[in-house]
């Protein structure tokens, strides 16, 4: 691999081409308009919400000392406050 991001191409070729490639569009634009998981304000507290987020984007998305950053802020700054 030379480092390049290989992106997915999709063809239509024949009659409704058109038709059938906007249906794809639309399928794709739907598709990352509702990734992720969605909360209602209030079924979840900002603390569970910030686990949440640490758990499964932070730890898993982005580098280590961007987690400890993270979380280091969090503790600090925003749970630190009283309540």
């Amino acid at each position: 691999m030379e480092g390049k991001r290989i992106r997915p191409e999709y063809s239509a070729t024949a009659e409704g081409a058109h038709t059938k490639a906007e249906a794809i569009l639309r399928r794709k634009i739907l598709e990352y308009e509702n990734a992720g998981t969605v909360f209602k304000p209030q079924e979840i507290t900002l603390q569970d919400f910030l686990s949440f987020w640490m758990q499964e984007y932070v730890d898993l998305k982005l580098e280590p000392n961007t987690y400890y950053n993270y979380e280091g802020v969090i503790n600090n700054h925003i749970f630190a406050l009283p309540r």
